[in-house]
């Protein structure tokens, strides 16, 4: 805005411009909550804490769409027609209750087909926008919509696939065979072309772990779904030979161990489907993964963290326990102990969310549990998918961070109870009256 029109006051149809271009197509995972194929730019908390989307569905109304409806049909650049209709069919149930018109479907299918056909966008986003397509036709059931997209996405892979990008291979298999193989008619030719091109793709790529578990991963399913087990088997054999033969896999006892159990997890998919042969191949990953020779020297390194601790606080925190000037009596010196030290749901779940709020990154990935002698014992998924063993490792790790007290709060009890009087008092707890009484003398004997 000119400094001499720092007094305008932007329309409603500069409002539905600027929000037009700035909502995000193909949002992920439904993090807006809206349910729409179309979400916000950004969500984030303002200053007084609160989430703030923006641009928010909340701002579109009736006019918004109408508007919207109105610039799809007067535009001639297929991108912005595109755009504006897919906007008013995906905001349309949410803001006014009511579905689009047919016409609108038909302008985003013809628009994203021009798009892709005359290569006006990068192919990824042609992928995206035919993929959007392909969804809209077999929503308003239209064949010849249908039909017309099935030989676009064809040809795209054809101009587009690079057998190092595999992002840019594949996806008409998926979607014509796979995803959508019921709603989509495929002759027999077509359907053993994009057969054939993936299978030949994958003797291609077949050392390179990456892009062979990516043609894998289809054919795999394909065969899967014809109860066509040998070529299931033949190749996962293909991806079980190439992470076994990677050069970088072999280099490191966890990316050795990490691509067993990935080739194990797969067969373990296929067996739970009903596939013998998987069944014993997965047995088979077992027995192998047992026999490993692996040097866990060179991929585990030590990590420490010094932290200094003042004489002073050690003497407050002994007297918080024992008591100042006399000594607490024995039931409430270990009631304070339990206190002190057994983790507290609401404080763990607090800190829990603050350090994973400060540090996301670490929950965002698969973590690995390593045993101490370097075998891999558990793994955990993301935060978000494995909250409760998140919880239970992070109230483990806060157990370990107050080992240093507990020990110096154990050690002095050991000094100031005898043996006796902690035995007594133990065989009188509510918590041990069940247990053998020589076994609970035993074990304490041994400790004290």
């Amino acid at each position: 805005i000119l400094a001499k029109d720092t007094n305008y006051k932007p329309t409603i149809e500069d409002i539905a411009e600027q929000m037009a271009f700035d909502f995000m197509a193909e949002y992920p995972n439904d993090n807006s909550g809206w349910g729409t194929y179309h979400g916000p730019m950004f969500v984030m908390p303002n200053q007084q804490g609160q989430m703030v989307e923006y641009p928010s569905i909340k701002r579109v109304n009736e006019e918004t769409l109408n508007y919207w409806a109105k610039r799809a049909k007067e535009a001639k650049n297929p991108i912005l027609s595109s755009r504006y209709a897919d906007l008013v069919i995906d905001f349309s149930p949410k803001a006014i209750n009511k579905n689009a018109d047919i016409a609108l479907f038909q302008i985003v299918i013809d628009s994203n087909i021009a798009i892709c056909e005359k290569s006006l966008a990068d192919p990824l986003d042609c992928k995206t926008k035919i993929k959007r397509a392909l969804v809209l036709a077999i929503q308003i059931n239209n064949p010849e919509k249908i039909a017309k997209i099935k030989e676009t996405i064809i040809n795209l892979e054809k101009k587009a696939a690079t057998d190092d990008k595999p992002g840019l291979w594949g996806f008409p298999f998926k979607w014509l065979i796979l995803d959508f193989g019921k709603k989509i008619t495929l002759d027999e030719t077509e359907k053993a072309e994009l057969i054939q091109t993936l299978e030949d793709r994958l003797k291609r790529v077949e050392k390179d772990t990456w892009l062979a578990e990516n043609a894998v991963s289809l054919l795999a399913e394909y065969y899967a779904n014809e109860k066509d087990e040998d070529n299931l088997m033949r190749v996962l054999d293909v991806l079980e030979k190439s992470l076994k033969t990677n050069d970088r896999t072999n280099s490191d006892a966890l990316l050795k161990v990490h691509a067993y159990e990935k080739i194990h997890e797969i067969y373990q998919k296929y067996r739970d489907k009903g596939f013998q042969k998987a069944k014993a191949a997965s047995d088979r990953i077992s027995q192998e993964m047992g026999q490993l020779d692996l040097d866990w020297n060179k991929s585990l390194k030590e990590i420490s963290v010094t932290t200094e601790i003042k004489q002073k606080d050690i003497d407050d925190f002994l007297k918080a326990i024992f008591g100042e000037k006399e000594q607490s009596k024995l039931e409430a010196i270990i009631a304070k102990i339990a206190i002190n030290f057994l983790p507290k749901k609401e404080a763990v779940e607090k800190q829990l969310k603050d350090v994973s709020g400060k540090h996301p990154l670490q929950f965002l990935c698969t973590t690995q549990i390593i045993s101490d002698d370097g075998i891999p014992i558990a793994k955990l998924s993301t935060l978000e998918e494995d909250y409760d063993n998140h919880f239970q490792r992070y109230a483990s790790q806060y157990l370990q961070f107050g080992s240093f007290f507990l020990t110096l709060a154990i050690d002095e009890l050991k000094k100031r109870i005898s043996k006796q009087n902690i035995t007594e008092y133990f065989r009188n707890s509510t918590l041990f009256e069940n247990e053998n009484k020589e076994y609970l003398e035993r074990a304490l004997s041994a400790y004290w």
